[in-house]
């Protein structure tokens, strides 16, 4: 089975008991996981437990949160590249993820516990 996560090209097979996923045409260093994980689970714990390159389509971008506005920064640079306006952006952003994370199935602990992270950080910074 092939297929595109996050920008990179996999290859994956299923045996009895897991999911097993590699890069494309480099079956040597492969990740695998119970069945009970999709494909695209296995290949996201792939790319986490390995130093992926950056250009390769990982997301990274460095955001500024003010009250009034959020900045998004030009990768590599201290130059903004958009700036989003508003009123109290830092709680609009704690209620929108907060509903986000509990909407969420159990099943995706991962990002519930990034969510709830992010979450205890923007409070710290309200209160």
């Amino acid at each position: 089975m092939n297929f595109i996560y996050n920008g990179y090209k996999f290859e994956g097979r299923q045996s009895e008991a897991a999911n097993i996923v590699w890069l494309e045409g480099k079956p040597d260093d492969s990740e695998s996981m119970p069945r009970s994980f999709t494909f695209e689970e296995v290949a996201e714990h792939f790319l986490v437990n390995r130093d992926m390159p950056e250009e390769r389509g990982v997301f990274k971008k460095h955001i500024i949160i003010e009250n009034d506005r959020i900045d998004i920064l030009r990768d590599g640079y201290n130059i903004i590249e958009t700036t989003i306006h508003g009123e109290d952006i830092p709680q609009i952003l704690i209620q929108a993820l907060t509903f986000a994370r509990d909407e969420l199935d159990m099943d995706n602990m991962n990002a519930v516990a990034v969510l709830g992270d992010l979450i205890e950080e923007l409070e710290k910074s309200v209160n």
